[in-house]
């Protein structure tokens, strides 16, 4: 979200989760990551899928539930290398991708955490897992609401909302 200096934003958003994927090309910090494809899923059902050739292209093929309370995307042989991405989103957006190898299990845990950055993206942009400036977000036990002030020296407070 783009925000100016004494400027307030607010961030909404559900644990209701996606699977995603896109052609990407070799992903690296600072390419953008648009879903071609977006599939809902749960921890507890229909939470694997198969990522590979549909006749068509690329795409998810076979959705299943498999026990475990996680998530796992598997791509086929065919998935030419460096081509496509694979991964989770939440609320629509994709949150975390990975690159799409052949005959590889990707498997995802949904322990969510929030983190905070401030910097020039735009929304899709592969972030560097190494950023600088970024803040974890910590929610104490039956806080849905944090508070986020970025100060003039660029170091973030954060308090209950």
């Amino acid at each position: 979200k783009r925000l100016y200096p004494s400027s307030r934003g607010t961030f909404d958003w559900s644990q209701s989760y996606n699977f995603v994927a896109g052609q990407t090309g070799q992903l690296m910090p600072g390419v953008q990551f648009n879903a071609s494809e977006m599939r809902d899923t749960d921890p507890n059902s229909n939470n694997s899928i198969v990522f590979g050739n549909t006749g068509r292209g690329y795409g998810f093929t076979t959705m299943q539930s498999q026990p475990g309370g996680r998530f796992t995307i598997s791509t086929d042989p065919t998935i030419p290398q460096g081509q496509y991405s694979v991964g989770m989103g939440m609320s629509g957006f994709a949150t975390f991708v990975s690159q799409a190898r052949p005959n590889m299990n990707y498997m995802f845990s949904p322990n969510t955490e929030y983190w905070v950055a401030f910097g020039n993206y735009v929304t899709g942009q592969v972030l560097d897992s190494n950023l600088q400036n970024a803040v974890r977000i910590v929610f104490p036990s039956g806080v849905t609401v944090m508070n986020v002030v970025l100060n003039p020296n660029n170091q973030f407070t954060i308090t209950n909302g």
